[in-house]
């Protein structure tokens, strides 16, 4: 699951709608936030969504997760790790593997600092997933995860946080194949905003610029 943006027409209703970056500049500019979620392995999109710029990444993959079938393995990028999402993931029996930025919790801190190659950690909710998780009717229980340490050839250190607790049966060597699989949907964006020119809408309502983007 990846997302990005795209530009839109320039109308008062589209961009009442979908909402303007850049309010205060001398060019404000009316864009909305895309979501997909892509079978990397065939290379499809599973489900697309286009939506209003103020709803996050974070809350476009949790619509995603209606397509979501159990033992799904699904891979994040790095903005969208946080205990209710990962919670969620859970309770529709899937599996994730996420880029997580070192300093995003204290475990994580600690793992990057010690130079170790993996660890099984217990994720407390923080506070800021308590509230969120009550909404989605989430029990708020320790999730038993696992952080992995990736050296990348130029130096940089990656650390992935995985569902894949099992040591054996998912080594820590297969880790940065498996997170480069996520590459394909890069790749696909690029495709859709060069050769498919999605963000060149004919349409010029709110409903036809729906219409537009699903049936490209």
């Amino acid at each position: 699951i990846d997302g990005s943006t795209v530009r839109i027409p320039r109308t008062f209703e589209v961009e009442e709608h979908f909402g303007v970056w850049n309010v205060n500049s001398q060019n404000p500019c009316p864009l909305a936030r895309i979501s997909q979620m892509f079978d990397v392995l065939n290379k499809i999109t599973v489900d697309a969504i286009i939506s209003p710029k103020a709803i996050g990444e974070r809350e476009l993959c949790e619509s995603h997760f209606l397509k979501l079938m159990p033992n799904d393995l699904v891979l994040l990028d790095r903005g969208y790790p946080a205990y209710w999402l990962f919670n969620l993931i859970f309770s529709w029996g899937g599996n994730f593997c996420a880029r997580v930025q070192v300093d995003k919790w204290i475990p994580i801190k600690k793992f990057f600092r010690s130079g170790k190659l993996q660890k099984i950690i217990h994720l407390k909710a923080p506070a800021s997933s308590i509230r969120k998780c009550r909404d989605l009717g989430l029990d708020t229980v320790d999730l038993k995860l696992r952080l992995i340490r990736i050296e990348l050839e130029n130096g940089q250190t990656e650390i992935l946080i995985t569902s894949l607790v099992d040591t054996d049966k998912y080594p820590a060597e297969i880790f940065l194949d498996l997170y480069h699989h996520r590459w394909p949907i890069e790749e696909d964006y690029k495709y859709m905003k060069i050769r498919i020119e999605i963000d060149n809408f004919t349409a010029k309502s709110v409903l036809s610029l729906y219409h537009d983007f699903h049936s490209r």
